[in-house]
């Protein structure tokens, strides 16, 4: 990331203090959140089979690093400094496929915060130029096997009148 940023010095950071803050984000993305949103992501997508378990508790860490991530983000607009910086762009990407299809609707409602830098980043012209319209989604999406298991709960819990009424 750092490497697109070449060109355009002040992506990674005014100061030199600044520049090192960048680069604390960068690593802490890099290495904490991607690995989290990526292995939620292959569940959710069918490219790794999960179980129930499995699941639940990385979407539990997941949910904690986010909350984590939702505290740091108080009271600020750009991840550092008062301008756009690399650290931004990570922190879109990373969180991109939690916002839209992954987090469940009350938790990423909850994450005033982190929606607030998201909605902020989606209206960024290099961001809508590159990677076209970016929303949140409507509707958490599961592994097969948990979707499976839900509908199942759902049709125990509401199951529909025959004859259609």
């Amino acid at each position: 990331m750092e490497f697109l940023a070449f060109e355009h010095k002040e992506l990674l950071g005014k100061t030199q203090f600044e520049q090192a803050q960048v680069e604390q984000w960068m690593n802490l993305i890099r290495e904490e959140s991607w690995p989290l949103c990526k292995t939620l992501a292959n569940f959710v997508y069918g490219a790794v089979a999960c179980d129930a378990d499995e699941y639940n508790h990385v979407y539990g860490l997941m949910k904690e690093h986010i909350k984590a991530l939702n505290n740091a983000m108080k009271a600020r607009t750009f991840v550092v400094g008062d301008a756009l910086t690399v650290a931004d762009l990570q922190l879109l990407l990373c969180v991109a496929e939690m916002e839209q299809m992954v987090l469940d609707t009350n938790f990423r409602n909850s994450l005033n915060n982190l929606n607030a830098h998201f909605k902020m980043m989606i209206d960024q012209p290099v961001v809508k130029s590159r990677m076209g319209t970016l929303r949140a989604g409507k509707k958490q999406l599961l592994p097969a096997a948990l979707q499976v298991q839900t509908e199942k709960a759902e049709k125990a819990i509401n199951p529909k009148k025959k004859g259609g009424k």
